[in-house]
């Protein structure tokens, strides 16, 4: 005969051989017979029985050091001043649950997009169940989306995987129009693109090829081609931007006339740019992520390790910036920019952000969003206290 405590901490499982398995599950509030039964299992088992009392003063100090952990999570966003409440998620059901590659947010407008090759735009509503409502659901061009971007006047600007070609997308009339011949080298692939902060210049590149292109009237500006290949740019003002390059350094460029190279200053293996005009956030491999001052030069700030995996986005609005990782669940930090902190009230234990593909304030600043791999749009709202 064997008898174990089993599936919770008042019953008692007892296995009975000679008729053939017969297990009878005996309630501790039967007095006499759990007595009896408890004293038989201490014979059989000592060093693994476990009394009620401690295991009830064990329950009882797991809810204690959880509400104290609320209550530290609550003082820390406190002290630190930015509170982050979830508005919304969208369900990966209503878009096919494609992974996410780009997420943005303009004016109450919420747009993501993936490998299921459609724009979705949604707008908060109180008073659906789901408290969103979707706006739009395009398809494009039929190729996966990496990134696109809400321009004025119910604009988009998307870039495609492995095009020679970026699309303005006019979201009223659900058409596109694809802007071919960018750069003076055929057949480059576009890579990516960076938006000047009122939103009126797009700058793209892929290969060594750069251009310049008016977002009001989808007309190329300049094109130049560079010495090196490049990762990532992103305006640091309204006529300078800055790149980084395979050669493991960052070289910044004047736009006044055509794409004129002002200096390289800073080494680093950096992937990611991003900037909120006063300061650069630049994100690299195995968890590199440096700060730099813009003002009259780059000018090294600070240098964040918390997290040890490739960094696959950075972001950045007035107040805030963000770099995160695609290699690891819950991999998205926030920078208090007025103290060059991390937060640590948030994401926290009670935080289930997945498998981040892509993160981004909205241009307004307060609001934050972000992608998981399984097709599923979070929303946040920012606010300082």
């Amino acid at each position: 005969m064997q008898a174990k405590w089993q599936d919770s901490d008042d019953e008692l499982r007892v296995d009975l051989p000679q008729a053939k398995t017969i297990v009878k599950k005996i309630a501790r509030k039967t007095s006499k017979i759990s007595e009896g039964l408890r004293d038989f299992h201490d014979k059989l088992a000592p060093s693994n029985f476990v009394s009620w009392t401690s295991k009830r003063q064990k329950v009882e100090a797991s809810k204690a050091q959880a509400l104290l952990s609320s209550a530290a999570l609550l003082e820390n966003s406190k002290k630190e001043g930015v509170q982050i409440k979830k508005l919304a998620q969208t369900d990966p059901a209503d878009f096919l649950g494609s992974v996410v590659q780009s997420v943005d947010a303009r004016e109450g407008r919420f747009a993501f997009a993936g490998f299921d090759k459609v724009v979705k735009v949604l707008k908060l509503d109180p008073k659906s169940a789901k408290n969103y409502a979707v706006e739009k659901a395009i398809c494009l061009a039929g190729v996966p989306i990496t990134k696109a971007k809400l321009l004025d006047g119910d604009k988009a600007l998307c870039a495609y995987e492995r095009k020679e070609f970026v699309g303005f997308l006019d979201l009223a009339r659900e058409k596109s129009t694809a802007i071919y011949k960018l750069f003076d080298e055929p057949k480059t692939l576009v890579e990516g693109f960076a938006l000047s902060s009122d939103r009126k210049l797009a700058l793209v590149f892929g290969g060594r090829q750069t251009c310049l292109l008016d977002s009001r009237t989808q007309q190329v500006v300049s094109a130049s081609a560079q010495p090196q290949p490049l990762r990532d740019v992103a305006f640091i003002g309204e006529q300078e931007f800055c790149a980084a390059f395979a050669d493991r350094k960052l070289r910044t460029f004047d736009l006044r006339k055509g794409i004129s190279l002002i200096q390289s200053q800073v080494q680093g293996d950096f992937t990611r740019l991003a900037s909120n005009g006063d300061r650069l956030l630049c994100g690299g491999k195995s968890g590199l992520v440096k700060l730099f001052s813009v003002r009259g030069g780059l000018t090294h700030e600070k240098e964040f390790h918390n997290l040890s995996t490739d960094i696959s986005f950075v972001d950045m609005s007035q107040n805030l910036g963000l770099f995160g990782t695609a290699w690891a669940r819950n991999g998205l930090r926030i920078i208090d920019l007025s103290t060059l902190h991390v937060l640590k009230s948030w994401p926290n234990v009670k935080t289930n952000l997945g498998t981040i593909k892509a993160a981004s304030f909205s241009a307004e600043g307060d609001s934050l969003l972000t992608g998981n791999s399984l097709g599923s749009l979070s929303i946040y709202k920012l606010w300082d206290e």
